[in-house]
């Protein structure tokens, strides 16, 4: 049996929909996050459900006016006495207590007695009963004194059952403490003044724990009206005698707290917004709504479930059957129904069940029912618009059609404008004097046999070279399709010519080849058209015997331009530079651009080198004329390495990194030459990477070892502290230089994570040693160009400084010249920062480097280290002894202090001391050592010997 999908998917949708609306419900039900509003609806019920107080239901309030008249509470139990003896002489019906009787009278124990005398002559008394929370054990009930509890006529409990919102709707009619034994206040009373019983409903009871109150058949009380509704006589009226029997006789008297401040007040449904019920009255009302039956019944779960199914899942078939306005109108008639049931059953029943659930559930499902609905109109418009869409497409085309003769029987308007033909000049003419088509490739015209196209019976497309020129002139890159137009009996009728305007198209997509292939910047080819050049070229070369050359150049310097004058400057520049490179090459080499400052020349029917290092010189020669741009010189020279086909490699990859590492090559010499790779460069970039590699792990295995070298006072006689300098101890070849390895270091980035391990480790050795007492006054660490140029350099000293708990002026940081005249602003910036907080600044190897001599009264620093290299020849080479007695006495004016480096003999030792140097360092006292040997030294009075 063929099933009809859309009947299924209705069903489908019918089904689901059924069950998310139960579930929903399902939900909500366990949830309880609607009660809140139930319990609004309640209260409002209840509000509605007032009636007046009744006459023979009296409260004695213990008002303001009795206090005022009686005296501070609490009161003597002779009143409490006298109060019993009035009323049972007025003829009252029962007297109930709202007040706690637990605790003896120490003041006046007369009193107790014959408080207790006078409730067993009335014989009709009842007492409260409560609970009390102790935080050790738990709850423990609050009883009457014993005397008051045989006394009495009934005991019962006045324990409140507060809902969630703090409102007392309703009460346990059985409770005590551990099993439910203890009648509600206000049941007892009915049972002495109106004989009442629950017979079996409140045999009921549940065991519990010793110190657990339980309480057992709840229910929900109507209040008779909101506070103040029932008749209150005040206490000190009654004890005076002001008050007639009439006004006691045969009435159920409740006898509590009323006064501001000392009566317990209650949230009831019936109380306003800031309207509190006393508890005196609270009993009154639940008193009058047990006498009246107007006590109700929550509903269960089950049922409540299944009346909520009922009126929730009832409108559905009006949802699927009926139009959104009936189904709207069920919708209302469901929400009526769920409000007159509720207060029905609560009116009639004694029965609540809150309707919220229902509600909200019936409410939502006619939206969302309308929302499924118009997803799937929604869904249904949108194939509709879709096939809109192809067919606006297709009108978008031009088209024209013509009879079974090739007569011009019809053109749209953008037929009209691709032609250049309006359709009242093209109707009756022959399609081919209309459509004058070429074809792109062959420059032939193109003619369309309409007979053919007939009897063919199919859709024909012709080639995308198809050029229309225009009546007007213009000329179109066109995609053109032919299919026969038949009539009802399938004879062929005549043409339909569709084409449509694709020289845009194709004009986008030439430039996004074109981009695809070319650098943004200089439209040179990149690399994805480099390598199919060159692949073309290795090819064309193997046919022929000739070789290839790939001249990789890098331009020297040139990130000195963008980070000097911004990239603005820098991108004009490589303008200039391929304008050069377009001069100097031959016309039929190809120059690509990499990327950044890298560019590739190749080079193609080579017969020797000779030609290609004339080129590449005279690339070069091209690039040292200065760059003038907005009236700046720019000098930028370059690098460049070449390999050579098929000597250096035979694929394009291959050529390009020869190419490469011989440009390092070439930089390595001194820059702005060329150099032709050779196989013994791989060796060393294979050694290179090695070495790279184990600098990596020995960062992480901790192959690193701090050495110390002491700095010795000429002034103290003594060691005055050390200088920090790194070792690696490799695992098999020993201990490699600083100077091998530094380098490397610098140049991946390394250095940063290994600089800063320098300084934490010296700091934490430095601490120590002063902690053991050793006359450490600082530890210097050589900052690198690249540490030294971090952003968050200022940040991670002070974090090692916190860290190691070092004092600032005991950490010196050596910095080199050549450093800060790279940029001396921000030089500057940075060393102000750290002397700012405290770190001893020195300029190392003085001298060697950039003139610094005009600048050096502004930076921050503290002193001025001789380079070693002027020290060595100090007592044999004039020159190097006038150069360090000027630093001495140039320092020395400024108010900075000298350290002399690779003092190494007696000598050398004596004239700078003669000279007034103020620190000296080499091994004529120490060589760099372990921190274990500095310890040993300065245990056994480190450099002072040598003083």
């Amino acid at each position: 049996m063929k099933i009809d999908r859309q009947q299924f998917y209705l069903f489908l949708q019918k089904t689901v929909f059924l069950f998310l609306l139960s579930g929903i419900t399902l939900g909500l039900l366990y949830d309880d996050s609607l009660k809140r509003w139930d319990n609004l609806f309640y209260d409002g019920l209840i509000r509605l459900m007032g009636r007046p107080a009744p006459e023979d239901i009296v409260m004695i309030g213990i008002d303001d006016l009795s206090l005022n008249e009686l005296g501070r509470w609490p009161w003597s139990r002779r009143r409490h006495a006298k109060l019993i003896d009035v009323l049972s002489g007025a003829g009252a019906k029962v007297i109930g207590f709202d007040i706690l009787f637990s605790e003896a009278d120490a003041a006046d124990p007369e009193g107790d007695r014959l408080f207790a005398a006078a409730m067993r002559k009335s014989k009709r008394v009842v007492l409260p009963v409560a609970s009390e929370r102790l935080s050790a054990i738990g709850i423990t009930e609050i009883l009457p004194l014993p005397m008051f509890t045989e006394a009495a006529t009934a005991l019962g409990h006045v324990e409140i059952s507060l809902d969630g919102d703090g409102i007392q709707r309703g009460l346990f009619l059985k409770a005590g403490l551990s099993t439910a034994h203890w009648f509600a206040f206000s049941v007892s009373i009915l049972q002495q003044s109106e004989g009442f019983s629950f017979p079996s409903i409140l045999e009921e009871t549940k065991v519990g724990s010793p110190y657990t109150w339980t309480g057992a058949y709840p229910v929900l009380i109507s209040f008779s009206g909101p506070p103040g509704h029932f008749k209150e006589i005040a206490y000190a009226d009654v004890i005076a005698g002001r008050i007639s029997s009439e006004q006691i006789r045969d009435k159920t008297i409740l006898v509590g707290m009323t006064a501001s401040g000392l009566s317990p007040r209650i949230s009831t449904p019936v109380s306003g917004e800031s309207q509190q019920m006393s508890g005196v009255e609270l009993h009154a009302n639940i008193l009058h709504a047990l006498r009246s039956g107007l006590h109700f019944q929550r509903i269960g779960f089950i049922a409540h479930l299944l009346i909520t199914l009922l009126l929730v899942l009832s409108p559905v078939a009006f949802y699927y059957y009926f139009s959104p306005r009936a189904a709207f109108a069920a919708t209302c008639i469901v929400v009526l129904m769920t409000l007159t049931l509720s207060g029905l059953s609560l009116s009639v029943f004694n029965l609540w069940v809150p309707p919220a659930v229902s509600l909200v559930v019936v409410s939502l499902s006619a939206p969302l029912l309308s929302w499924i609905r118009l997803e799937g109109a929604a869904q249904a418009l949108s194939h509709e618009k879709e096939r809109a869409q192809v067919t606006l497409h297709s009108i978008g085309d031009a088209v024209i059609t013509t009879d079974a003769d090739g007569i011009v029987d019809y053109m749209n308007p953008v037929a009209e404008t691709l032609t250049g033909y309006t359709f009242s000049l093209a109707s009756g003419r022959p399609f081919n004097a209309v459509f004058h088509a070429i074809d792109e490739t062959t420059g032939e015209r193109v003619s369309y046999p309409v007979t053919e196209c007939i009897s063919s019976d199919n859709l024909l497309r012709l080639p995308e070279s198809i050029l229309l020129l225009s009546a007007s002139g213009q000329e179109y890159i066109l995609h053109v399709s032919v299919k026969p137009i038949y009539g009802e009996t399938r004879m062929a009728l005549g043409i339909a010519v569709a084409f449509s305007n694709v020289t845009y198209v194709r004009q986008v997509a030439q430039k996004l080849e074109f981009q695809a292939t070319h650098d943004a910047l200089t439209q040179l080819p990149n690399r994805y058209l480099l390598f199919d050049r060159l692949k073309h070229a290795i090819r064309k070369a193997q046919r022929h015997q000739k070789q290839v050359a790939l001249l990789f150049l890098d331009l020297d310097d040139f990130k000195k331009v963008n980070d000097g004058y911004g990239h603005t400057m820098g991108d004009l520049l490589l303008i200039k530079v391929v304008e050069r490179l377009r001069i100097s090459g031959r016309a039929e080499d190809t120059i690509a651009r990499l990327g950044g400052d890298e560019f590739v020349l190749v080079l193609e029917n080579l017969s020797g080198e000779t030609v290609i290092a004339t080129v590449a010189q005279k690339i070069l020669d091209a690039l040292k004329a200065p760059f003038i741009l907005d009236n700046h010189d720019f000098f930028v020279g370059g690098s460049m390495g070449i390999s050579l086909y098929p000597k250096d490699g035979d694929d394009p990859e291959t050529l390009l990194k020869n190419a490469d590492t011989a440009m390092y090559r070439a930089k390595e010499a001194g820059k702005n030459r060329f150099q032709f790779y050779t196989k013994d460069m791989n060796s060393r970039v294979v050694k290179r990477l090695l070495m790279e590699e184990d600098l990596r792990r020995a960062i992480k295995e901790g192959e690193l070892q701090a050495y110390y070298q002491l700095l010795v006072g000429v002034v103290e006689k003594q060691v005055t502290g050390v200088e920090c300098l790194l070792r690696w101890k490799h695992p098999k070849r020993g201990l490699i230089s600083p100077a091998e390895f530094i380098p490397l270091a610098e140049e991946t980035g390394l250095i940063i994570p290994i600089g800063e391990w320098v300084m934490r480790t010296a700091c934490k050795q430095a601490r120590h040693w002063r902690y053991l007492g050793f006359p450490i006054s600082r530890v210097a660490v050589n900052l690198s160009p690249r540490q030294f140029l971090q952003k968050d350099l200022t940040e991670t000293v002070a974090r090692i400084l916190e860290e190691t708990k070092l004092p600032a002026h005991c950490l010196g940081l050596e910095i080199t010249e050549g450093m800060i005249m790279k940029n001396v602003e921000g030089s500057v910036e940075t060393l102000k920062s750290l002397k700012k907080m405290g770190v001893h600044l020195a300029i190392d190897d003085f001298g060697t480097g950039y003139s610094s001599l005009s600048y050096l009264k502004s930076f921050p620093i503290d002193h001025l280290k001789i380079d070693q290299s002027f020290v060595r020849d100090i007592t044999t080479n004039a020159n190097d002894a006038a150069i360090s007695q000027a630093i001495i006495a140039m320092a020395h004016s400024m108010k900075l202090y000298v350290t002399a480096e690779g003092v190494e003999t007696e000598a050398q030792a004596e004239f700078l001391k003669l000279n007034g140097c103020d620190e000296m360092q080499g091994f004529h006292y120490c060589r760099p050592v372990p921190h274990e040997e500095i310890t040993q030294m300065l245990m056994m009075g480190g450099a002072s010997r040598f003083m």
